[in-house]
């Protein structure tokens, strides 16, 4: 989360750097991308929320999401060569690490009924 809040600050520092419109609304849907991910980092560390393990997954891979979208947005405006350096924070790996740590220490245990889980609705019972 620290590290996540450092970037997203420095990430608001960046927008003066911007030469021109294109850059400037790569740099302002950037700046929303951080705070939605700061929220779902919330999300995923606030004990309030009981979020599963499934959920953390989700949420890191939206976080990780919108990083790499915001990294896109700059490429898309060929302001990458000098934007990512500057953005340059390892975010990215600590979520990546995080994603790995994450889903490869809990395995989702499936129930099954005549051979789907039982998630699966059959067409009778869905009302038709």
């Amino acid at each position: 989360m620290e590290r996540a809040l450092n970037a997203e600050s420095h990430t608001k520092w960046l927008g003066q750097n911007c030469r021109n419109e294109r850059e400037r609304a790569a740099w302002a849907n950037c700046l929303k991308l951080y705070e939605n991910t700061i929220l779902q980092l919330n999300q995923t560390l606030d004990p309030t929320t009981k979020c599963t393990t499934f959920d953390a997954q989700t949420w890191l891979s939206t976080a990780l999401t919108n990083l790499e979208t915001c990294c896109a947005g700059f490429v898309e405006v060929s302001a990458s060569n000098y934007m990512l350096a500057l953005m340059n924070n390892n975010v990215t790996k600590l979520f990546n690490n995080t994603l790995a740590i994450n889903n490869g220490s809990r395995t989702p245990v499936e129930s099954y009924k005549d051979g789907f889980p039982k998630w699966f609705k059959a067409f009778a019972d869905c009302g038709s």
